[in-house]
């Protein structure tokens, strides 16, 4: 084998390897994720940012639901994000709030491109437990729906953190 053809095929062997990498197959999901803080006050009242990483990818709307305890917290707004496309705040259903579950979309306004990472939601709640304890917050897609991509597709997503523990002190 001369110098060229073994080059070609080290190329060929790379670029295989390449398609075939469970890293590369990672990159062509969308990830959504959520900012939790360690730990609250009874009582306080505090932010969770949304966001969604798609590199090049241009996403043109989610449905995302959010669970948590309602014992424990309640969500006090769901409200748009800091990218223009998800700024206006998304539908939710205000009646659900303190049920347990509140699932919260919106579609790109303008269908701006969007950035390979930004913030679609800003959920506020509140701690309604009087006294100290441990919780969980837990974000997915809503059955049936997800993120949607230029072309108008579904887009394969992975929820980054999908449940995160809050402390109540």
């Amino acid at each position: 084998m001369n110098a060229l053809t073994r080059r070609i095929v080290s190329v060929a062997a790379l670029a295989i390897g390449f398609i075939v990498s469970p890293r590369a197959a990672l990159a062509r999901r969308a990830e959504v994720a959520m900012t939790v803080p360690v730990e609250v006050a009874a009582g306080e009242t505090f932010d969770v940012p949304v966001s969604i990483t798609a590199g090049k990818k241009r996403v043109m709307s989610y449905a995302i639901r959010l669970q948590f305890d309602p014992r424990v917290l309640k969500v006090v707004s769901v409200q748009g994000g800091t990218f223009d496309g998800f700024a206006a705040d998304p539908v939710s259903n205000a009646a659900a709030f303190e049920s347990g579950v509140v699932d919260f979309t919106a579609n790109n306004a303008g269908f701006i491109r969007t950035p390979e990472s930004f913030t679609v939601a800003m959920i506020k709640l509140t701690s309604v437990s009087a006294s100290a304890q441990e919780t969980r917050l837990q974000l997915g897609i809503t059955p049936g729906n997800g993120l949607v991509n230029g072309r108008f597709r579904q887009m394969r997503v992975r929820i980054t953190g999908r449940s995160r523990r809050l402390a109540i002190r």
